[in-house]
């Protein structure tokens, strides 16, 4: 049981950690910022060092452009997923997934209004196979399914509606940045798995696009930083020059609610792995609530019809819910799984077990947990 009052005590103490004013760090990075963007020749010295991964950009760096909400029928889709992972305290191995799918159509009478969660069992027997067990592997096989399923909805929708824009909107990044210190067998496995998804897309035209809330990436900064160190390999080490600066406070400088900023190639090492038709793009967009990344594979970012009709369908989306994308946010309504579900969930796999003629070998914590005595 948490003691309240002894939580108020200790966060009176850490008021000063809590709340930290970096202003002096913004103005910094802002200033620096102001060079660069007057700079004619910065793409190329960026260009000119290939080894930093630093991101490269369209039109003029600082450049920005007004989206206007997509105002002729179209059809969105949005796939979000949650999971119960293997826990040895219930005695039993197995996994949950449970996807969340929304399809809206608009613009076309009553239009399609579609919600619907998938639940997907996985009961493999104990074995080493780390793919098969791991936090890391049930998070990868969730995203797995998840695009797969979104491939599948749009493919049909296309077969249904040749003729209305589509988009798939996907809740987080394309860029798989939680494989890159992954096992290797983890990180070869789901890297192809991805992109084999995301070549299907391309197969067929559909555009995905990933929204992310809150973004926490220093692309923009990560320019700042080595104009500042004037590219040295060792003053550009990222702990030592603007540690708590991210790219949404730069481009607050630049960008007004309904803007969107010039779009980027993203060059971090796993993305070298893509195919080059699918390497992320991304920018930077302003709503009313926030500022927001959106990312895109290369197929979208080089086909200006078909970004252009996308992104004005997201601001449609942020338009009708009020601050975020409706249709991602009932998504994830979809998908959630809550404390009562994951008990509903372990009771049924052990009622089975009894069916079976199979007692489940649950740990003492957990007994403990179910009947506390003193």
């Amino acid at each position: 049981m948490l003691d309240r009052a002894k939580v108020m005590r200790e966060l009176s103490t850490q008021t000063n950690n809590l709340f930290v004013d970096y202003t002096d760090e913004y103005k910094k990075v802002l200033a620096e910022w102001e060079v660069i963007i007057c700079d004619p020749f910065f793409l190329q010295k960026i260009e000119a060092y290939p080894t930093y991964s630093l991101s490269t950009w369209q039109n003029n760096l600082a450049d920005f452009f007004e989206v206007l909400p997509f105002s002729k029928p179209y059809q969105v889709v949005s796939i979000d997923g949650s999971q119960i992972y293997p826990d040895k305290h219930q005695g039993t191995s197995c996994f949950l997934l449970n996807i969340g799918t929304v399809i809206l159509q608009y613009g076309r009478g009553h239009g399609t209004t579609f919600f619907s969660s998938e639940p997907f069992l996985f009961a493999e027997q104990e074995t080493d196979d780390e793919l098969s067990h791991s936090i890391d592997a049930v998070n990868g096989k969730r995203e797995e399914f998840e695009f797969k399923t979104g491939l599948d909805i749009c493919a049909s929708l296309l077969l249904e509606h040749p003729d209305l824009p589509l988009l798939f909107l996907f809740d987080g990044s394309l860029i798989f940045w939680h494989l890159e210190t992954k096992d290797a067998a983890i990180k070869k496995y789901f890297l192809e798995a991805y992109c084999h998804i995301l070549q299907g897309l391309y197969e067929q035209n559909i555009p995905i696009m990933g929204y992310i809330s809150l973004p926490k990436s220093k692309d923009l900064v990560n320019l700042v930083r080595a104009h500042h160190t004037q590219f040295s390999p060792v003053l550009t080490d990222r702990t030592q020059h603007f540690t708590h600066t991210v790219d949404t406070i730069i481009a607050r400088s630049f960008l007004e609610p309904g803007q969107r900023s010039t779009l980027f190639e993203s060059h971090v090492s796993i993305t070298g792995q893509y195919p080059e038709h699918l390497r992320p793009w991304f920018c930077y967009y302003a709503t009313e609530a926030e500022l927001v990344r959106i990312e895109f594979p290369q197929y979208i970012a080089k086909n200006e019809v078909l970004f252009e009709q996308s992104f004005s369908i997201i601001a449609d989306q942020v338009a009708k819910g009020n601050g975020y994308p409706i249709s991602t946010a009932e998504a994830h309504m979809q998908a959630v799984v809550k404390g009562g579900d994951r008990d509903f969930f372990y009771q049924a796999v052990e009622r089975y077990g009894i069916q079976q003629k199979q007692r489940l070998i649950m740990s003492q914590k957990n007994m403990k947990k179910r009947k506390m005595s003193v």
